[in-house]
């Protein structure tokens, strides 16, 4: 099984350190990939490395969330992650009511108090969906 290692980029290129013989080598990175096997050129040994293209730190989160669509229409779901800047939400066969663009308002509880933000989704995909906020904290 390879050992995996995660790497937050900063660029294009990223330095892939070798986990047995510490040998390094440069590799470019696309945009799109987001996991890839690296062979060590000294060693042989393969790595899986997992890299991430976000630019601020998020954490993970496990919160249940009210998705405030219209007066009329609320959707529940669960936060996964957040960050200074958006979420990750979950919401499990109810992703086709969504659409990138779409303004939203979110409710949950965190420490104690109830927040309520106003978010537009920037990414769907099947069970999940991403917002960043459009109102200022």
């Amino acid at each position: 099984m390879p050992i995996r290692q995660y790497i937050v980029m900063a660029g294009r290129r990223v330095r892939i350190q070798c986990p047995r013989c510490k040998a390094y080598r440069y590799h470019a990175i696309s945009a799109g990939v987001r996991q890839k096997n690296v062979r060590c050129h000294r060693c042989g040994k393969t790595t899986l490395c997992r890299f991430e293209h976000r630019s601020g730190k998020r954490e993970s989160c496990a919160i249940r969330a009210e998705l405030i669509l219209s007066d009329t229409h609320r959707i529940s779901g669960h936060l996964c992650n957040m960050s200074p800047t958006g979420l990750g939400i979950l919401v499990r066969g109810q992703s086709r009511a969504f659409r990138p663009g779409q303004e939203l308002r979110i409710r949950y509880r965190s420490w104690g108090r109830v927040i309520d933000r106003r978010a537009r989704v920037v990414n769907v995909s099947p069970g999940r969906i991403g917002v960043q906020y459009s109102d200022a904290a």
